[in-house]
């Protein structure tokens, strides 16, 4: 695991809104630009082998579940689907399936390495304190993607939720403290100038 610790940067005006609490994005330079603090678990410390079902995987800052019931996952080095030479989980879930990431402490950052996820009829979407997030979609199995995202508000639980049948691996997870952009505010003047337009239109129309 490799840990940094840095000043938010211009990388938040790379980041695309996903709901008004958080923002996204699809580049890991960005993302860590963005960041004050943040850590990295490559899982290269990993026992490699299958996973049983609802089996709980734990590192250093966090501990996560796999998929329950017919879902299928496992922590692979040799596959050719890593995404970096390195070990990976893998996971095979249908509708419904979740593998949730129990961290030790609040975060507002979350990011990872995907391979294949997203992609052709497969839908998975990630869900923080009731939030939904939707993953991009991709082109197929090979594509390898980069997704994080920045929330205004703490949480210490992250769910990826498939909604139709995933087959997809991640890498590199990254989690720590960022700065989402806050909401522009409107300028006072425009507030006050708005209502004097629209009594005047109203006037000119009696």
């Amino acid at each position: 695991m490799r840990t940094f610790a840095m000043m938010a940067a211009a990388g938040a005006l790379l980041a695309t809104p996903a709901m008004a609490a958080t923002v996204t994005y699809d580049d890991r330079a960005a993302f860590e630009a963005a960041l004050t603090s943040f850590d990295v678990e490559d899982l290269n410390d990993a026992t490699v082998g299958a996973l049983s079902a609802s089996e709980e995987v734990s590192f250093d800052d966090f501990a996560f579940t796999t998929y329950a019931g017919t879902g299928t996952s496992f922590l692979d080095g040799t596959n050719a689907a890593n995404i970096d030479g390195t070990t990976f989980f893998r996971g095979f879930g249908p509708g419904g399936a979740l593998l949730n990431f129990d961290f030790e402490v609040s975060l507002t950052a979350f990011g990872f390495d995907l391979l294949g996820v997203n992609n052709d009829l497969e839908r998975t979407q990630i869900v923080i304190n009731g939030e939904v997030i939707s993953l991009p979609l991709t082109t197929g199995p090979a594509e390898r993607t980069f997704f994080g995202f920045i929330s205004m508000s703490s949480f210490d639980q992250v769910t990826i939720q498939i909604i139709q049948g995933e087959d997809g691996s991640f890498d590199n997870v990254t989690y720590g403290q960022g700065i989402a952009p806050a909401p522009v505010p409107v300028p006072a003047a425009a507030v006050l100038v708005a209502p004097a337009l629209l009594l005047l239109r109203r006037r000119r129309k009696a």
